[in-house]
């Protein structure tokens, strides 16, 4: 949370700023403020890196049209996985 007399940048969407007010404050006027520095940074890097197993998804041998996995499907008697959504994959829409 911003300390107070500042403000949030406007390009924020609504829900973002509504959230951050909900969010309960970690710091008081006695904890010094997390510093961002290389030994920190590699720290947060490394957590945020995705593991091999949240990776595996990628070794599924996706298709990019729906005609290629029908051919390949009736070929292999197998049935069809159709992934289809409406809208941003982030939901910005």
């Amino acid at each position: 949370m911003p300390p107070m007399g500042a403000t949030l940048p406007s390009c924020l969407p609504a829900w973002v700023l509504s959230l951050s007010l909900l969010l309960p404050r970690t710091l008081t006027a006695q904890e010094p403020v997390p510093v961002l520095d290389r030994t920190t940074l590699q720290q947060h890097w490394q957590h945020v890196l995705p593991k091999p197993d949240e990776l595996q998804w990628r070794a599924i041998p996706w298709l990019g049209t729906l005609a290629e996995a029908v051919v390949q499907a009736q070929t292999h008697d197998r049935p069809i996985l159709l992934w289809a959504m409406n809208g941003h994959p982030l939901a910005c829409t």
